[in-house]
């Protein structure tokens, strides 16, 4: 069974707050901005997102607030969903 993808869309006042930390991660299509994650962690005092830097097996975390986001959306393939 292959492994789901994950999206996180933000909403847009966090889009604002957070782009210097996550510019380039951030993606947009018709649903709004977004980041592709390895993981992600809804349990704590803050979301916990585990992204890839591009092009290398390294990862980092990031937290941010839980009204940063506005959907998770997880799939075999998010690019039929329209995410890159």
């Amino acid at each position: 069974m292959p492994k789901n993808k994950i999206s996180v869309v933000l909403n847009p006042l966090a889009v604002e707050d957070l782009r210097a930390v996550l510019g380039p991660w951030l993606q947009s299509n018709e649903i709004g901005s977004y980041v592709i994650c390895k993981e992600v962690d809804s349990s704590g005092a803050y979301f916990q997102m585990v992204l890839l830097f591009p092009g290398t097996p390294n990862e980092f975390e990031v937290q941010i607030h839980h009204g940063a986001v506005k959907a998770i959306i997880r799939a075999a393939e998010l690019t039929k969903l329209g995410f890159v």
